[in-house]
């Protein structure tokens, strides 16, 4: 069976890793629950930037490092194409 992998702005699951930490450690040290932050791993949810810099500060790496720039770029491209902004707005076409 072929399954597909799930993509998306965040590499939090792959730094947390990275750093021979686990996700329930991470959790507890920031104050959320384990299930917000798998949700965030999972690409379910998208972390608030406040989550996004305790673990940058918890894991003391930049907070860039656990965003994933191209994909980002890649969806706001997509939106803009579509004629949506990337704020959800219909893109100025004058």
């Amino acid at each position: 069976m072929n399954k597909k992998r799930k993509t998306g702005l965040n590499r939090i699951k792959a730094v947390i890793k990275s750093q021979g930490r686990n996700e329930l450690w991470v959790a507890q040290q920031i104050g959320i629950s384990k299930t917000s932050l798998s949700n965030y791993c999972a690409f379910l949810r998208e972390p608030p930037l406040d989550v996004l810099f305790r673990i940058s500060a918890l894991l003391n790496v930049p907070v860039t490092d656990l965003i994933n720039l191209e994909a980002k770029i890649e969806t706001e491209a997509m939106k803009k194409k579509a004629g949506k902004s990337p704020k959800g707005e219909k893109a100025n076409n004058d």
